[in-house]
């Protein structure tokens, strides 16, 4: 779940500062298909549970950062500030393990 969330700030066009509503949706929505292209690339999750996650994600990010805080994060993403976002959604993390458990 560390390589989604990375992927999908990483994939991101940062270089926008979201000073807009329209920003803002360009915003989520590159995150949300970054977040989605990274969950399902192995095919272990299906795009449904994906987006749940994804969406699950960035609202619990968007709780605590704004998009320009965000974006500026995606720019210089380092180790420290990973693990800083996991920990922000690690409910997020522990749903879709559920989800996933109780479909085995």
């Amino acid at each position: 779940m560390k390589k989604i969330i990375l992927s999908a700030l990483v994939l991101i066009p940062f270089s926008l500062s979201a000073q807009s509503k329209k920003e803002d949706k360009a915003f989520k929505k590159s995150y949300i298909d970054a977040c989605v292209n990274s969950a399902t690339k192995e095919g272990t999750i299906s795009e449904k549970l994906a987006k749940d996650y994804c969406n699950c994600t960035l609202d619990r990010l968007l709780k605590k950062y704004t998009y320009d805080e965000l974006a500026v994060i995606g720019e210089n993403l380092d180790e420290a500030q990973m693990k800083k976002l996991l920990d922000d959604t690690i409910p997020c993390q522990e749903e879709l393990a559920r989800k996933l458990k109780s479909k085995d």
